[in-house]
């Protein structure tokens, strides 16, 4: 399965734009936590996400924009494939 990581910035959103935004993120399969080499899930930083699954790029891209777009905010995204990630002081989940 591929890795992705999603960083989404709402510009001038506000605490429930972004309630809204990881709502539909979720929905869109993209999870807020990352599982570490321990097996103990993480928190991710604020407004990143993962998803995990046999698609393209371009697909994540898509779904991630579709999430955001759903705010109404204008917005800023980047989707990076990640083939190795490594943690440090990140939250336990």
């Amino acid at each position: 399965m591929t890795q992705f990581i999603t960083r989404v910035e709402l510009h001038d959103g506000n605490p429930s734009d972004y309630d809204d935004l990881h709502e539909a993120m979720e929905m869109e399969g993209f999870w807020q936590t990352i599982k570490g080499e321990s097996g103990k899930n993480y928190q991710l930083p604020t407004s990143e996400y993962l998803f995990v699954g046999p698609i393209t790029i371009d697909e994540v891209y898509r779904k991630a924009y579709v999430a955001t777009h759903s705010t109404r905010r204008a917005f800023g995204l980047v989707v990076t494939e990640a083939n190795n990630i490594s943690l440090h002081g990140l939250r336990e989940a």
